[in-house]
């Protein structure tokens, strides 16, 4: 026969499981990575619209932002929704935008993950320290820090690095 006793002690792991699964769940999603949904195509073809994505916010715990990483971010100016653009220019490089071709301290780039580009020119200013240039893949569909009133964004201003694609195909970015 069992007692009241004997059923409470097997109900607890019960209760415990999926207490500890959702405690789980927050802290691997606020402190090891992030997903998030692309809605727009800014950053074609690299990551198509309809994307979701894996962030690792443990990237830049040890590091800065590099050229060419593509970072997860939020801005007040746009809503404080998350954003996903391309590193172009750090702290103290100089960044122009002529005809469309991107230069960084004087240099035009070499893009080959860009799905488009247009026409705008922006004048040469240079990037405080601290701060980032962060542009989309598909020029013609972005808007980034070539429109933004303030095109700096700070490096705290960054939550992680998209390192992996979950859908609408699998793989490392």
């Amino acid at each position: 026969m069992r007692t009241k006793t004997t059923n409470k002690r097997r109900s607890f792991p019960f209760l415990v499981l999926p207490i500890l699964a959702i405690l789980l769940a927050l802290v691997v999603s606020n402190f090891l990575v992030v997903l998030a949904y692309v809605p727009s195509a800014s950053m074609a073809d690299t990551i198509p619209a309809g994307s979701i994505l894996v962030g690792s916010r443990l990237s830049y715990r040890s590091r800065m932002p590099a050229y060419g990483d593509i970072v997860l971010f939020r801005r007040e100016e746009t809503g404080n929704t998350w954003l996903i653009k391309r590193v172009i220019a750090v702290g103290g490089d100089t960044f122009a935008v002529e005809n469309g071709i991107v230069y960084r301290n004087g240099e035009p780039l070499e893009e080959p993950y860009c799905s488009s580009f247009s026409g705008e020119t922006v004048l040469p200013i240079t990037v405080p320290e601290g701060m980032l240039i962060l542009l989309g893949d598909h020029r013609a569909a972005s808007v980034d820090a070539r429109f933004w009133e303030n095109p700096f964004v700070s490096v705290e201003e960054v939550m992680g690095q998209a390192v992996f694609l979950l859908f609408p195909r699998l793989g490392r970015l």
